[in-house]
């Protein structure tokens, strides 16, 4: 059920932009993705943690449907390993091992491994927070992939409807092309635009946009943008620089057309002539 080829791309694409090391295994115990990163760093630091200590953490989230993620302390005082387990009816079909090198100042005392030693290496802050994110995405992956293979058992045997499976398969077919766009070559600006077109159209909303808050966090700059057809841009509203109320929020926010908002937001929506929006902040390095 699960795709190795977009297991490969996932580990290798967000091992780089969070700056952790990873690798996958199955149910089995068996590796079905290889440690990311220099071969050489990434053996150095397997040897550092210990196989007695990965697989202690392994066997803790993948034979219990209780515990699927944990963040454990190593002898090394700024290595930290995480474990992340994926079940499909009662069984691990996926369990990330996840290491950082943690370049906080309070974990670098006698016996801390050297930052300029590892290419990769991250708060301990940001590191729980990018572990939580892969496990997002991966329950995302494998909830799309199930669904389409579900669908199709379905079909075979005639037990949905034509509307339900043309739902289910669009439903797959879009999360699958928004993560092979992990593998593309182009500028990352048209990497986030075709992801926002693939979004926006599937869910058949008005528009969908990335922006970013500059360093001073007093103002954004709008990174991505698709508009459906006979939908006016925001872009030259957008431009003039200001930081948006609802683009603060450091937690994800959902604003129907009938709920109750804070009067500043009800402001900046209409302003924007904006009647109901969704709101997911994304962080890289500290900022999002």
């Amino acid at each position: 059920m699960l795709d190795l080829v977009i297991v490969h791309r996932l580990s290798a694409r967000f091992s780089k932009v969070a700056g952790m090391y990873m690798y996958a295994l199955n149910q089995n115990n068996e590796i079905i993705s290889e440690i990311t990163g220099d071969p050489a760093e990434s053996k150095k630091i397997l040897n550092l943690i210990g196989d007695e200590c990965l697989d202690a953490l392994y066997h803790r989230v993948a034979d219990s449907e209780l515990e699927v993620q944990a963040v454990e302390d190593t002898l090394i005082p700024n290595i930290k390993i995480a474990a992340v387990s994926l079940h499909v009816d009662g069984i691990p079909v996926i369990t990330w091992m996840i290491i950082g090198v943690i370049n906080d100042e309070e974990y670098n005392f006698p016996g801390a491994v050297e930052l300029s030693d590892f290419s990769f290496n991250i708060s301990f802050e940001n590191f729980l927070y990018n572990v939580d994110i892969m496990r997002d995405v991966t329950q995302l992956i494998i909830g799309s992939q199930f669904s389409k293979y579900t669908a199709e058992a379905e079909s075979r045997r005639s037990k949905y409807s034509e509307e339900e499976m043309k739902a289910s398969l669009e439903r797959a077919e879009t999360v699958s092309s928004i993560v092979q766009l992990l593998d593309n070559d182009a500028a990352i600006e048209e990497v986030m635009s075709q992801c926002m077109a693939l979004i926006g159209e599937y869910l058949n909303i008005s528009a969908t946009m990335v922006l970013r808050t500059r360093p001073d966090r007093n103002t954004i700059d709008i990174c991505a943008e698709w508009t459906h057809e006979g939908v006016v841009s925001r872009t030259d509203v957008l431009n003039d620089g200001t930081n948006y109320s609802f683009v603060k929020s450091d937690k994800p926010l959902v604003v129907s057309y009938d709920s109750e908002k804070a009067p500043d937001i009800q402001n900046d929506m209409d302003h924007l002539d904006i009647t109901a929006m969704v709101v997911l902040p994304v962080y890289l390095s500290g900022d999002y």
